[in-house]
């Protein structure tokens, strides 16, 4: 039997990823692919990484076997749905315009826009709690 835990690293300091760096989010659908965002830490000064999805096949799982591809911008959320990759991403990490994009999931497939979002921003409302160098999450939902 086939084992139903697997660690296959992702990141790592020979490809360049800080320590600390962090998958998140990390999503899986109904196939056998998980995809993460390769989330780098903070003033690493890294802005490449800031939109880099890292996709494993575990039918293929094997250490060093993972595809890694870049989106546009910073990524806020992603999901699988129906066979592709649902993402939310900004053009940089001060833009309020938030892109929704889909892929069939696949470094170097197509990238197709499916909305724009801009986020009003009023300081009125901001939760007190927050300051203003911390960020809101960002979550998309989706149904059929």
């Amino acid at each position: 039997p086939l084992p139903c835990v697997v660690d296959l690293p992702v990141t790592s300091l020979q490809l360049g990823d800080p320590v600390g760096t962090m998958l998140w989010p990390l999503r899986a659908g109904v196939s056998s692919k998980v995809y993460a965002h390769v989330l780098p830490v903070e003033n690493n000064n890294r802005p490449d990484k800031f939109g880099t999805i890292a996709m494993i096949d575990f039918r293929y799982a094997a250490p060093g076997r993972f595809v890694t591809f870049q989106l546009p911008g910073p990524i806020e959320d992603l999901r699988c749905f129906d066979g592709h990759l649902i993402s939310v991403h900004s053009e940089s990490s001060d833009s309020p315009r938030l892109d929704v994009t889909r892929s069939d999931g696949t470094a170097g497939g197509p990238l197709e826009h499916l909305a724009s979002i801009v986020e009003v921003y009023d300081k009125a409302v901001r939760p007190p709690s927050l300051s203003p160098d911390q960020e809101d999450l960002k979550v998309l939902g989706m149904s059929a």
